[in-house]
């Protein structure tokens, strides 16, 4: 809930199954540690916290189950990360997204980048050809940093998966 704003405080989430119609008391049990009665439905929640569909299938699943959410990735039997920004992945599928965005992104500016260099170079001015070529050792250099944490992701999802 600290993800979308509301503090993980007694009062707050009171308050918060309050607005969406529920006693505020009986919802804080159940919240706190499953002793609650059931809440019935929780579909003006899942509206106030401004939950995407899949966040409400897992949240559903694991309401109904007992259960932590799996990880959204088919296939992937690992817990979700307990994070609401998230897109429902395990931590090991979180990590090689994020390191693929961040490796990919380099690529990026390493593709527009390119040129521009080799625009200066045929402009003439030494001045900015050194600020250019600096400039593509600058994202060079990340997208190697960035492209290593994508290895290290991927032989970890690897690892993790041999671990299922």
């Amino acid at each position: 809930m600290e993800a979308r704003g509301i503090p993980a405080e007694p009062q707050a989430i009171r308050a918060l199954a309050e607005r969406c119609g529920h006693d505020g008391g009986r919802f804080l049990a159940r919240v706190a540690d499953g002793s609650g009665p059931d809440l019935g439905d929780l579909g003006a929640l899942a509206v106030e916290l401004g939950l995407s569909e899949r966040e409400m299938t897992g949240l559903a699943l694991a309401y109904a189950f007992e259960e932590e959410p799996a990880c959204a990735v088919p296939g992937c039997e690992r817990p979700a990360v307990p994070d609401g920004g998230r897109l429902g992945e395990c931590a090991e599928h979180a990590a090689e997204y994020d390191a693929r965005a961040e490796a990919e992104a380099w690529g990026l500016a390493r593709k527009i980048l390119g040129p521009w260099v080799e625009s200066t170079r045929e402009i003439g001015s030494d001045e900015l050809t050194q600020v250019m070529e600096k400039a593509l050792k600058e994202v060079n250099d990340a997208g190697s940093r960035a492209q290593d944490e994508l290895e290290r992701a991927e032989a970890a999802l690897e690892r993790a998966g041999r671990d299922v």
